[in-house]
């Protein structure tokens, strides 16, 4: 599947299916799902949302202050099954984690902490670490039974860092 939105366009919220899709938005506010293949969401120039699905997905969210959101820990593999931001930009956009329980060996769903450059020492966190012109994100799951990363997101663009702030954890 292939969808462009035009501007004048009246669908917001476009979800694909099991196959490799590309959806474009438009520039209005898009809530754009990807679906179980390996998508290509591209949010145009409102206040976006983007949610690939699993599947080895490529977002890019355009103008505007957009959210990329991960409901699963399977939404974005480790290494090169990860998704990849293309625009992602601090201090506007963020990565939503909120849906993803960091702690499993709690009841209900724990958020994860952010420590930045630092090692991930316990379950439940979430850092990152510069690779080439890349900016890695990686979360760990607590109650999983060991300290293998299970999540990486990879930002292109040459960010050099980010925050606490652009992230919804």
């Amino acid at each position: 599947l292939t969808l462009t939105l035009a501007s004048a366009t009246a669908f917001e919220n476009v979800i694909g299916g099991s196959l490799n899709d590309t959806i474009v938005g438009n520039t209005l506010a898009n809530s754009l799902t990807g679906g179980a293949g390996n998508d290509s969401l591209s949010g145009g120039d409102g206040d976006d949302t983007l949610i690939g699905g699993s599947g080895t997905d490529t977002m890019t969210d355009g103008a505007g202050n957009d959210i990329y959101r991960f409901l699963s820990v399977s939404d974005s593999q480790v290494g090169a099954a990860r998704d990849v931001l293309t625009d992602f930009t601090p201090g506007f956009d963020k990565i939503d984690l909120s849906a993803i329980d960091a702690n499993t060996t709690i009841a209900g769903d724990q958020a994860f902490t952010f420590v930045g450059t630092g090692a991930i020492g316990i379950g439940g966190q979430v850092n990152y670490f510069i690779s080439g012109s890349s900016l890695i994100v990686q979360a760990e799951i607590e109650g999983d039974g060991n300290l293998t990363v299970d999540m990486q997101i990879q930002l292109n663009g040459g960010l050099s860092a980010i925050a606490a702030t652009d992230f919804i954890l």
